[in-house]
């Protein structure tokens, strides 16, 4: 399609699937309805909203503008204003989106902590990867796209195996293993280089899916398991909300530091180029290598061989950066996520009675499938 169309046509593919989705899930998903209906909590929802906004947009602009930036400063400080201000909502409001009781469930509290922390390290580094496949590999989109192809099969396999081990070792255990497993990818892409086989890109890029499978399906189930049914959209949501604000988090975060790296890598090697030129080459590798064609002979040989090095050096420590996260990831988990469902009751709402009982495990588990397999 990015051959034929404009970019944007690739996202007219979710169209039909979305569809199909909708239409399979009103025939076997299981059905369950809070008896309190509540409405909708509008304040909460737009005090969210415009923290996490205001968060990402001053991260993404920080390396470009400077963490001392007034817009980026205030930006920051108003984010973490709004998130204190979505807190204190919550906590008065009669009918507010997200029960806070429930993080008093450590199994509802880390297992979002590590779908949280497992998106964060693995959305900025999948960010780096496809521009590494495509302006240092020189793949096309198409070919990136195939490469990336493992993700899937590691994906699967891990979830699909995973309760597996849960039986035997128990849940804290299982993502512990699945954090470390991601932390020895991201170690393992820190050693990529410019002429890295793909056998080891893509047994890299396994290990990663594999580990984040291992992650997710028994950090999905502590969070749905957490609820009862009744609230069942409640642990749904939580788990998507985590992992689209923690990927978008991680995207901003890693990915400025990518970028800061490269900048500050590439500032002599665009220093004999026209000023309209040397700007975009220092900004990123994609608009580096398209101006090296176009210089073309030695100086564009040596500006590409530059901005590919510059940016294989970058990921090698966003990479490092990842594990580092996922090992905080692995600790957190041993530290704080439960074994086994236990059963809790939140004292705020009497309908959240009974949350994490074993009545739910049937329904807990085809929902915890169902989330992963949408992811």
């Amino acid at each position: 399609m990015l051959d034929h169309f404009w970019w944007g046509s690739v996202f007219l593919i979710n169209v039909p699937i979305v569809l199909v989705a909708l239409a399979l899930g009103w025939i076997f998903v299981p059905e369950s309805r809070d008896p309190h209906t509540a409405p909708l909590d509008l304040p909460g929802a737009r005090l969210s909203i415009a923290a996490v906004t205001i968060l990402v947009y001053a991260i993404i602009e920080a390396p470009t503008r400077g963490w001392s930036n007034p817009l980026v400063a205030v930006g920051l400080v108003l984010a973490v204003g709004l998130g204190a201000a979505f807190i204190a909502w919550e906590r008065r409001t009669a009918h507010p989106m997200l029960h806070l009781a429930f993080f008093a469930n450590s199994r509802f509290s880390a297992g979002s902590a590590a779908i949280g922390i497992a998106f964060f390290a693995l959305f900025g580094v999948i960010l780096a990867i496809t521009q590494y496949l495509q302006f240092v590999h020189d793949d096309t989109p198409l070919e990136a796209g195939w490469r990336l192809t493992p993700l899937a099969l590691g994906i699967a396999l891990g979830a699909g195996n995973s309760h597996r081990l849960v039986r035997r070792l128990g849940t804290a255990r299982v993502v512990a293993l699945g954090f470390v497993l991601l932390a020895l990818a991201m170690g393992g892409i820190a050693t990529w280089d410019v002429a890295t086989s793909y056998w080891v890109i893509g047994a890299g890029l396994f290990v990663m899916a594999l580990s984040l499978g291992t992650i997710m399906a028994p950090a999905t189930d502590a969070v749905m398991g957490a609820v009862p049914e009744a609230k069942a959209g409640v642990g749904s949501a939580m788990n998507d909300v985590t992992r689209q604000v923690f990927g978008a988090l991680g995207v901003a975060e890693i990915g400025s530091i990518l970028n800061s790296l490269y900048t500050n890598k590439m500032d002599d090697a665009v220093a004999g180029l026209p000023v309209q030129a040397a700007g975009p080459a220092a900004d990123n590798v994609g608009a580096a290598v398209a101006i090296a064609a176009r210089v073309g002979g030695a100086n564009g040989v040596a500006l590409a061989g530059a901005a590919r090095g510059a940016f294989v050096d970058s990921l090698s420590v966003t990479a490092l950066v990842a594990a580092g996260v996922a090992v905080v990831g692995a600790v957190m988990v041993t530290r704080f996520l439960p074994a086994e469902h236990r059963s809790a009751v939140s004292p705020p709402a009497k309908d959240l009675v009974g949350v994490g009982s074993s009545a739910c495990g049937a329904y807990r588990h085809r929902a915890a499938s169902a989330d992963l397999l949408r992811t």
